[in-house]
């Protein structure tokens, strides 16, 4: 008794594997639909990087009441008519208004510079380090003054 095989079944059944063509499809949705998240979660981060600034900035500008009120005077980190925000600027604002806190962290890319002005009393400036061209500015009146829309973060 031998057993006899069948080869028409083998060449009529259908596979139950998928094709080159569906693999494909869904490959392309999934691109579609990573390209709309990363898209989306960039904004979400400057956006938060944005508001981290502006946070920062009042805070710098809370401490400038302090100082004023123990020192009579506005702290500034350069005498001159504009300042180049720097690492070392930022090291200062920290130490000499926020009791060296750390508050000026590496995660809202900015650094920070102040001075002084006669009719706006201060004017603390925030520089991205990555977008040179990107400024937000927060005078003495406690007005922003944001950079460009085509500015990111």
């Amino acid at each position: 008794m031998f057993l006899k095989l069948n080869i028409n079944n083998y060449i009529n059944s259908k596979s139950s594997a998928f094709t080159l063509l569906e693999l494909l499809v869904v490959v392309a949705v999934l691109g579609i639909i990573s390209a709309i998240g990363v898209v989306s979660y960039t904004g979400y981060t400057e956006t938060s990087r944005k508001s981290a600034t502006q946070n920062v900035l009042q805070q710098i500008a809370l401490a400038q009441t302090e100082y004023l009120s123990d020192q009579a005077v506005y702290y500034e980190t350069e005498a001159a008519a504009d300042c180049a925000p720097t690492n070392d600027s930022s090291d200062l604002i920290e130490t000499n208004l926020l009791g060296g806190q750390d508050i000026i962290t590496a995660d809202i890319d900015h650094n920070i510079c102040i001075i002084t002005d006669n009719t706006e009393l201060y004017i603390i400036i925030a520089q991205s380090i990555r977008h040179t061209n990107c400024q937000m500015r927060l005078n003495g009146l406690n007005v922003f003054t944001n950079w460009p829309e085509d500015c990111k973060g």
